[in-house]
């Protein structure tokens, strides 16, 4: 499994392609949980590439697929991570 520490908290505000921004209230745990419930096409990719330190290149040759495809799905495994660490901070999401 990977792991996910505090350094790697740069995931909510992308005003950037490359800078990733959480609000200061949400946790490591809630982070992990909202990457935990990414669909995995979005998860593997966010992972490698938040976690891991992949490029597109190399995520694009480790899952067999393009790199516009690993582009694509890291900019919608954002979107989906903001989506799911927005509603469960805000307490619409049980």
């Amino acid at each position: 499994m990977l792991e996910l520490d505090e350094v790697h908290l740069k995931v909510v505000d992308s005003g950037y392609e490359d800078e990733w921004l959480v609000d200061d209230a949400i946790t490591l745990d809630e982070v992990k949980d909202a990457i935990s419930k990414l669909p995995d096409k979005y998860r593997y990719v966010v992972m490698m590439f938040l976690v891991e330190g992949y490029d597109h290149q190399e995520i694009a040759e480790v899952l067999n697929i393009t790199e516009v495809a690993s582009r694509t799905q890291l900019s919608r495994g954002k979107t989906k991570l903001k989506e799911l660490l927005t509603l469960s901070h805000d307490g619409t999401r049980y």
